[in-house]
């Protein structure tokens, strides 16, 4: 991620020359990282979010001067905090703005939303969203803006990623992908899961439905310069949407050149080594136990443990 801020044109005071490309300024700053500032950048504090009043934060490293990472819902919106209710703007949703099929619209849609989040000190916006409406009891439907058409999401989608970003806020495409059920959540209940629900589901997808229907929002979002995208709390085929290789890696990452980094969701992080490897890069929200979930350590000490072991048995220098 630190490589993407200073691309989105944050005014950030880092510690290398200002003469250095984008890639070899992030290069230089992870050079001069130890093991565990490289880790802290891998995983959502969950102890600061109160703090610092966003949904979501990923500390920096002071010493390098390189700034936290401040993250906020949503995707029609900045969501106010408790401490200061009814201080956002209640903009349409993803589905009301998608309704007008107006480029223009959107991308005005888009840079306000992004104005506000970086008013606020918001680094990234959690939007916009951009799955596939197909089934009707899908709780977060009204948040997408592709409806039942994976050409119009793919359409619709570009000019809002390119709005948030105008305004040097990093937009987050999600829920990277087949999040398009919502079932029943009992909380209190372990595990909380009811029937259908987007924690627990499987979503089985054949590969040219796929690459037809639910991957073409998010491929006109990297193709309009996209620089994160959020993994989504289902299963898919069978494994967690967050650790699977063959979409993260395979379908994102090589099918779409896109370059940027994905973050969970947050709930959707169950491993360290299988994650890492299925092309997770942050772990959201961070370590903490909530009434609903227990959230490990998966990122941050349990990482640095299989980094750790890895160097030991194949004798790895860490930097």
């Amino acid at each position: 991620w630190l490589l993407l801020a200073i691309q989105a044109g944050q005014a950030l005071a880092f510690s290398v020359p200002v003469r250095d490309d984008p890639h070899a300024r992030a290069v230089k700053l992870v050079a001069q990282m130890t093991l565990e500032e490289k880790v802290r950048l891998c995983q959502g504090n969950y102890s600061a979010i109160a703090e610092h009043d966003y949904v979501g934060v990923v500390s920096g490293v002071p010493r390098l001067g390189v700034p936290d990472l401040y993250m906020n819902d949503g995707p029609e919106g900045y969501r106010a905090s408790p401490a200061y209710p009814g201080t956002s703007t209640q903009w349409p949703s993803g589905l009301t703005a998608a309704h007008s099929w107006d480029l223009g619209l959107l991308q005005a849609w888009g840079s306000a939303m992004g104005a506000e989040f970086y008013g606020k000190g918001a680094t990234v916006a959690f939007g916009p969203g951009a799955n596939i409406a197909r089934i009707a009891n899908g709780g977060r439907s009204f948040e997408y803006l592709s409806g039942e058409d994976p050409y119009l999401g793919n359409q619709l989608v570009r000019p809002v990623v390119r709005g948030i970003q105008s305004q040097g806020v990093i937009a987050n495409v999600k829920h990277f992908m087949d999040n398009n059920q919502e079932g029943v959540f009992l909380p209190g209940k372990t595990p909380p899961f009811g029937p259908g629900d987007r924690h627990s589901t499987s979503a089985e997808v054949d590969e040219r439905t796929q690459m037809e229907i639910y991957f073409p929002p998010f491929e006109g979002a990297v193709e309009a310069g996209v620089l994160s995208v959020m993994c989504a709390n289902n299963l898919i085929n069978g494994e967690y949407a967050c650790q699977s290789n063959k979409t993260q890696n395979g379908v994102l990452r090589a099918s779409s050149q896109f370059k940027g980094w994905i973050c969970s969701d947050y709930d959707g992080t169950r491993s360290t080594v299988d994650a890492a490897l299925g092309g997770l890069d942050i772990a959201m929200p961070g370590a903490h136990v909530s009434p609903a979930f227990t959230h490990p350590d998966f990122f941050g000490s349990m990482l640095i443990k299989v980094v750790l072991l890895f160097a030991l048995n194949y004798c790895l220098p860490l930097n």
